[in-house]
Formats: structure tokens, C-alpha cells, sequence
């Protein structure tokens, strides 16, 4: 698959996720983070990307919205916001990924989820560090079992260890291996906690959450 076609391919499959979650009285932070479409009405995220893991059971933030994208006319893109109606369908605290349930009358793309995948296996992915969205790809390296969970190690071809730039967007972006879902970006360092950490890499490694369903 060409870099071109990968990308486009991303935008497509890919939805952006927004919100706002009440840290405080009369404080509050925005949200931003990815998601995808595994079947007519479910989309599949990472949890902390849309809901309030403080709370028991998980409250869903404040504002949620839903943004698909399309064809438009010739090469363009055109996007669509859903902002109704989304309700947890299922979810894993430890693990760190979530199932919305939504109601929408337009169509969208469906990626198919997988759980095969090998060591030195290609991937790539879309996910919303940036407004627009942007393409990454690179390996999957290795599994790790961490506090009873088993993320997978993904060496990323646009990220060093010195990468200065925002990556917690990519939070809830799928990891594509041959246009089927094999995993859920969380970018949590399981060594690492508290908030200020959410978004660590380890050098130019992001974690995920494989597909077990």
C-alpha cells in the first residue's frame, strides 16, 4: 500500500472524537482523540478518550461528538458530526478501551477486527495529535504482560525519542495490519502514572491495547 493510498485510506476509516471533562468545580479540560467503525452503530476507542475513568461506573464526557468522514466531490474529504444518542456499549478500565454505541442514518467505513498478527509485522494508522489528522506507520515489535495486561510494542517511524510534538490524539486510533484492526492505540507507558503521563512514548515506542473480541 502507498504512503498516498494509506493515508487516504486512514482519513476514511478513522473518526474523531472531542469532549469535555469536568476536572473541577468550574474547571474542565477538552478531549481529543480517535476512534473507528467496527460495525453499523459501535465504535471502538480507547477509553480515557471518552469517558471519566474516576468515576465508577465510567461517566462519559461532557459534549461528546463523533466525526466521521466521506468522499466529497473529486479528492476532497468531507466530514460529518454525530453529537447525539452515544452511549457506552461495553468497556475495560484496565485495559483501557471502550464501545459506543451511536444512532446515524449515513454511511461510513467499517474496519474488520483482527487478532493474528506477528513480530516484524507492518502497520499503520491515523489518529488526531493534529487538527486534520495525521498518517503513521511503522512496526509491531513485540508483546508485553504489565500489571496483568498485555500491550503490544509498536516502533513508530515518524516519533524518536526526542519527538517534541503532541501525541495523545492518537489515543484510541486503530493499529492496522493489512487493512484489518489489530489493535487500539492507548500511548499509556504502563511504568509510568498520574495524568502528566498519559501521552508518554517510550523512545519511539507506543503501546496498544490488542483486539481480544
Amino acid at each position: 500500500m502507498t504512503d498516498s493510498v494509506a493515508r487516504d485510506f486512514g482519513r476514511l476509516h478513522v473518526v474523531k472524537i472531542t469532549g469535555t471533562l469536568q476536572v473541577s468545580e468550574g474547571r474542565s479540560s477538552s478531549s481529543t482523540g480517535t476512534g473507528f467503525a467496527i460495525r453499523k452503530g459501535v465504535v471502538a476507542t480507547a477509553l480515557h478518550v471518552v469517558a471519566d475513568r474516576s468515576c465508577d461506573p465510567p461517566a462519559l464526557l461532557h459534549g461528546l461528538t463523533l466525526s466521521f468522514a466521506e468522499c466529497g466531490s473529486g479528492n476532497s474529504i468531507n466530514t460529518f458530526d454525530v453529537d447525539s444518542n452515544i452511549s457506552l456499549l461495553a468497556y475495560n478500565v484496565e485495559e483501557d478501551w471502550a464501545l459506543l454505541s451511536f444512532d446515524s442514518d449515513r454511511d461510513y467505513p467499517l474496519l474488520v477486527p483482527c487478532s493474528r498478527t506477528s513480530v516484524g509485522d507492518e502497520f499503520f494508522s491515523h489518529g488526531f495529535a493534529h487538527p486534520d489528522g495525521q498518517a503513521m506507520s511503522g512496526k509491531f515489535v513485540g508483546s508485553a504482560a504489565r500489571k496483568q495486561r498485555l500491550l503490544m510494542q509498536l516502533r513508530v517511524d515518524e516519533l524518536t525519542a526526542a519527538t517534541p510534538g503532541p501525541v495523545r490524539g492518537y489515543s484510541g486510533a486503530p493499529v492496522m495490519v493489512a487493512q484489518h484492526v489489530v489493535g487500539i492505540i492507548t500511548l499509556r507507558n504502563p511504568d509510568r502514572h498520574g495524568e502528566d503521563h498519559r501521552d508518554l512514548t517510550v523512545g519511539a515506542t507506543l503501546f496498544a491495547t490488542p483486539i481480544a473480541w
